[in-house]
């Protein structure tokens, strides 16, 4: 007996909401760096700035070409029903898509540090993490049978997780092409604890709280209800295997294997190399993980459906 597919959803969904995770990791990475060691990290805090409003944007675009009417979109704007998490999440990315803009415009003029700029990086994180959590909560409501209570944690730490991975490999690649070496971080001017002031530490943690989440979804899933046990095994059956190896093995334990390496050498910073590998596996796997919650998420089992 085979499955129905009911969504409507296509790749453009997938992507919008990737492209839009890497606009909230890239934004709170450059909030964070320029809040704690902005003299060391301009680069960084500049690329994560630039890197958030294109990324929103070009994912908006293709949530609009997906609704197939722009009007509706727009009047979303000043029409929020505040019922509808539709609604509400057009209203929030449009917010944060401003905000960044905002953002940017003011790194570009060489971090005007003052309270109206403090004030709109305050917002900008209510709305970066709002945007975030949107993405798994809206699924979430739908009501299908894959997509739980804790798809937006899994969701919020692997767009973080792909932002910070898409600035550093953008960085890398830039300096790799310019062969400039800079930035080395000075480790006693920061007040960041746990070592956050080093990339790989940031990685590190937000995969493991990635990783968390992602068994925690596998474990609990698989041991609800009848539909939702179908559907998982189901799921698995025709996803198994990609979402092992190059979510779950790929995407999440081999960063974090690269990145415990480098901070047990006590390495300030990670070679290019590495860095290359550790960020282009996490913004697969991110990739893959969402875009297969969304596939698997839209499967209804026909009544009467065995193995």
């Amino acid at each position: 007996m085979e499955y129905t597919n009911i969504g409507a959803w296509d790749i453009r969904i997938t992507l919008d909401l990737f492209f839009g995770g890497i606009g909230v990791g890239a934004f709170l990475l450059s909030v964070l760096l320029s809040f704690y060691i902005r003299e060391s990290h301009q680069s960084t805090i500049k690329i994560g700035a630039y890197t958030a409003p294109i990324a929103v944007g070009f994912g908006l675009l293709l949530l609009v070409s997906k609704l197939g009417v722009p009007s509706k979109f727009i009047t979303t704007l000043w029409n929020v029903n505040l019922q509808s998490v539709m609604s509400i999440g057009v209203f929030l990315q449009t917010g944060f898509m401003i905000l960044t803009i905002w953002y940017a415009i003011l790194i570009r003029k060489k971090f005007p540090i003052n309270n109206q700029f403090r004030l709109l990086q305050t917002i900008g994180t209510f709305f970066a993490f709002s945007t975030g959590l949107y993405h798994g909560l809206f699924l979430s409501s739908l009501g299908r049978v894959l997509w739980t209570e804790l798809t937006p944690g899994m969701f919020i730490a692997s767009s973080i997780a792909g932002g910070i991975a898409f600035v550093l490999l953008l960085e890398t690649l830039i300096n790799l092409s310019v062969k400039n070496e800079d930035e080395n971080v000075e480790t006693k001017e920061t007040t960041l604890p746990l070592g956050l002031y080093r990339f790989q530490v940031m990685i590190f943690i937000i995969l493991l709280v990635q990783l968390v989440s992602v068994v925690l979804w596998q474990f609990y899933t698989g041991r609800l209800e009848l539909e939702q046990s179908l559907s998982y095994v189901y799921f698995m059956n025709q996803f198994g295997s990609i979402w092992t190896y190059f979510v779950l093995i790929g995407g999440i334990i081999i960063p974090m294997i690269i990145t415990l390496i480098s901070i047990i050498k006590h390495e300030e910073k990670m070679a290019p190399m590495p860095t290359m590998i550790t960020c282009f596996l996490i913004l697969i796997g991110s990739f893959l993980m969402k875009h297969l919650l969304i596939t698997g998420g839209q499967i209804a089992l026909p009544v009467g459906f065995t193995f």
